[in-house]
């Protein structure tokens, strides 16, 4: 075994670390309505066949007591319906029907007008069934700033030879006085 093998193997055999709870760990916001930026957007097709496939939301909320924390909202595809919907949201950020509903065959012009959005969204629990969650856009605002738009535009997969862990420039955090409404 060389020396960096060896090194990293005592590391290993010397480190731990205590278990986390769980509940210290959730990062979701509680419900309530919020400004937030659009974090990420995904589109995906489950591999078991009785689930839809759907488009995933996520906000980091902006400003307030749950500053930072996520709110994670699905537009699933059962029915053409369900489809309208997601396209009526879409219009709100200024987009016509994608190029596809697979966020990976969207250029990067329509990326752009939806990652790093600052909006308002409402976020409650279901009447019809307390286990799941509502989320409404509400309203789009401007973009945030960008420090480096190629990067947080790209979703591009990184070069795995390369660095698997690359992750696009996030916006600073907000203070409540930077919220536009």
């Amino acid at each position: 075994m060389n020396e960096r093998a060896h090194l990293v193997q005592q590391l290993f055999s010397e480190t731990s670390v205590s278990e986390e709870k769980q509940e210290e760990r959730r990062e979701d916001a509680p419900h309530g309505k919020y400004q937030a930026i659009v974090w990420s957007i995904e589109s995906r097709v489950p591999d078991d066949e009785e689930k839809s496939p759907y488009f995933m939301w996520k906000f980091r909320v902006a400003a307030g007591p749950h500053k930072d924390k996520f709110i994670t909202k699905f537009n699933s595809f059962r029915t053409k319906g369900n489809m309208e919907w997601w396209l009526r949201e879409l219009q709100m950020f200024g987009m016509s029907k994608p190029s596809a509903w697979d966020v990976n065959n969207w250029t990067h012009e329509e990326r752009a007008k939806v990652a790093g959005k600052m909006v308002e969204v409402q976020y409650t629990q279901q009447k019809n069934n307390p286990d799941y969650s509502e989320v409404y856009i509400q309203r789009v605002s401007s973009p945030v700033a960008k420090p480096n738009p190629d990067a947080w535009d790209s979703h591009a997969m990184p070069d795995i030879e390369k660095d698997a862990n690359v992750q696009p420039e996030r916006p600073q955090a907000f203070n409540d006085e930077d919220i536009p409404f």
